[in-house]
């Protein structure tokens, strides 16, 4: 079939040397142009790269008069003779720079209306506008580069899996609304009035349902959509590895992510990860660093300087000691501070929750500190011991996880603010062992700390429940001692994913459900499928979910996840672009049989 224009023949990057004197039709985008009378030149642009074209009246008198017309981002076939551009006129930081096409037919395919953001750079305009016309932005290259790198990563990720047995199986977005952690996202039955659907927050049941099915390994490049607030790696959707296998424990899960990681590190970034990564049980990591997801790019690890101030006579020590409390340090030996950056990094740690921040300063051999006159001699020898020469060591009294929380925090800020981040490396590590539950104070009650269908340390569960008489008490308080096979996986400082070996025995799963504060009546009503599921011979099984979106960021070195997604949402959960969410009409409305009740 004919068509209406000059069908392009060749794209702007299969252009080389060797076509010099071939005639080829290229279709693309105006993205520069210079006229020097004559002569005009112009950068076209397609997906693939960018060709210098040349508009010249000997050449062609009507090509050249037709490209008076063309401005910016104006849509264009042209036909021309692919040359060698002019000795001392290459262009060596473009891939064509040598080449030129010389052109004797142009066609305006389309014109180009004043653009509201720009397009051949990053023109500074707010985030909001660039989100509204984000189709535009997608054709600058450094953008649409890393949605192209989106698609090669998901091609990667699937014949690495493909070729290791794994079979990817889709499953519904339409689902039961169960309660799984996030808020869900619900979708009205029209047919069925007063019911409704959920939107995945995860593939969680369905996975473990074709574990049950028989399908030994399961992947899935899966949507998933939760209700919650957002920040800087979180979307209302995002994309996840979600993937599963039957007959495995924990080290053979954590084994094939080390080997898929590593690959996608050599092959997108060409750096070799060591493996196996360091395993860090979840107790240490807060205790040695003050958060789940460490970055070991960098040290200052958490200091317990208990036993130091065990006898100590300073009251504000004293006290925090007596009621269970830590008294944390960290030491900064980087550089002198100055005596308004110490009160800066006192002041950052009050803003954290912490009532105040201590110091000392190795003087010259000498105790520089407020607390230096009411410490003792052993406590000040101790202390000493523990600094150089202009050593500084910020100290924290406090009581419970926040304490060391606190200090996660703070080593974070000191480590960014005075650049000790070694950016050239990628700290690649599990954190291990996550506890099984944790309290919601906004829930007033337990919940998990990862998912309701992990697998807790069988060993310690069973001494739990032997110490309450068989049933899952969530009021004795060795509840939040209690481990579970889960884990993350965590790059510099961010985590890429999580997982755990999965519970496969309905009697295990119905107790984790009462160990929440569910009734049998509603663990039948919103996971009898599940329990049914595990009572036909479940195989016990793992799996894990890598995020995509955050993956690629720490590929492309951007901080946000918007960044790498095609078409993102505002931190308040808007599409400016096709301005949604917005309202619907009161005959969809009474259609799903849906009244309205909005605040007035």
């Amino acid at each position: 079939m004919e068509t209406a224009y000059m069908k392009r023949n060749h794209l702007a990057d299969e252009m080389n040397d060797a076509m010099a004197g071939q005639e080829v039709i290229l279709n693309g985008w105006v993205h520069q142009l210079r006229d020097l009378g004559g002569v005009i030149f112009a950068l076209l642009r397609d997906h693939s790269g960018m060709m210098q074209v040349v508009f010249n009246e000997t050449i062609s008198a009507e090509s050249r008069k037709l490209a008076d017309e063309l401005r910016f981002e104006y849509c264009i076939a042209v036909r021309g003779i692919v040359a060698l551009r002019p000795a001392g006129q290459e262009n060596l930081e473009m891939k064509t720079g040598k080449l030129e096409l010389k052109v004797n037919k142009l066609e305006i395919l389309n014109p180009c209306d004043v653009l509201p953001i720009s397009v051949s750079q990053d023109g500074g305009e707010r985030k909001e506008l660039r989100m509204k016309y984000r189709y535009l932005e997608l054709r600058r290259p450094e953008i649409s580069n890393k949605i192209i790198m989106r698609h090669q990563l998901l091609i990667f990720i699937r014949n690495f899996l493909s070729e290791r047995g794994f079979c990817e199986i889709e499953t519904p977005l339409l689902a039961k609304s169960t309660p799984e952690g996030a808020r869900d996202f619900l979708v009205p039955s029209r047919v069925q009035p007063g019911y409704f659907y959920a939107l995945p927050q995860s593939p969680q049941q369905f996975k473990q349902l074709l574990m049950v099915a028989g399908f030994p390994k399961y992947f899935q490049i899966a949507r998933c959509l939760r209700d919650e607030d957002l920040r800087a790696d979180r979307q209302l959707e995002h994309t996840q590895l979600d993937m599963e296998m039957s007959f495995v424990d924990r080290d053979d899960v954590l084994g094939l992510i080390e080997t898929l990681y590593s690959a996608i590190w050599k092959e997108f970034l060409d750096y070799d990860v060591s493996t196996p990564l360091p395993r860090i049980p979840y107790k240490k990591a807060i205790e040695q660093y003050g958060i789940d997801k460490p970055d070991l790019r960098f040290g200052m690890k958490i200091i317990n300087l208990g036993e130091i101030f065990a006898d100590t006579g300073i009251k504000f020590l004293k006290s925090v000691l007596d009621k269970g409390g830590n008294i944390l340090a960290l030491r900064f030996a980087e550089q002198p501070l100055s005596r308004s950056e110490i009160d800066a990094v006192e002041e950052f740690a009050k803003e954290q929750g912490a009532f105040g921040l201590a110091h000392f300063i190795n003087d010259n051999g000498k105790l520089k500190s407020p607390m230096a006159k009411h410490m003792s001699e052993d406590e000040t020898s101790k202390i000493l011991d523990m600094l150089k020469p202009g050593d500084i060591m910020f100290v924290l009294a406090h009581e419970g996880k926040a304490g060391y929380e606190i200090m996660g925090q703070t080593r974070i800020m000191l480590a960014k603010k005075y650049d000790l981040i070694d950016k050239s490396k990628y700290a690649l590590l599990w954190v291990t062992d996550f506890p099984l539950v944790q309290w919601s104070d906004a829930e007033s009650k337990v919940v998990s700390e990862h998912h309701p269908f992990t697998m807790p340390i069988e060993s310690e569960w069973n001494e739990f429940l032997e110490r309450n008489n068989g049933e899952p008490n969530p009021d004795d308080k060795s509840v939040f001692e209690l481990s579970s096979q889960a884990y993350d996986l965590v790059i510099n400082g961010q985590e890429m994913g999580s997982g755990s070996i999965r519970i496969n025995r309905p009697d295990l799963q119905r107790q984790i459900f009462k160990l929440l504060g569910l009734t049998d009546d509603q663990i039948d009503s919103q996971f009898g499928h599940i329990l049914d599921a595990f009572s036909f011979g479940a195989p016990p099984h793992g799996g894990a979910a890598m995020g995509i979106d955050r993956t690629l960021i720490q590929i492309t070195g951007d901080e946000a996840i918007t960044d790498v997604i095609p078409f993102p949402k505002t931190l308040k959960g808007v599409d400016p672009m096709m301005d949604s969410p917005s309202p619907v009409s009161n005959e969809q409305l009474k259609e799903l049989h849906i009244k309205l009740d909005l605040p007035e």
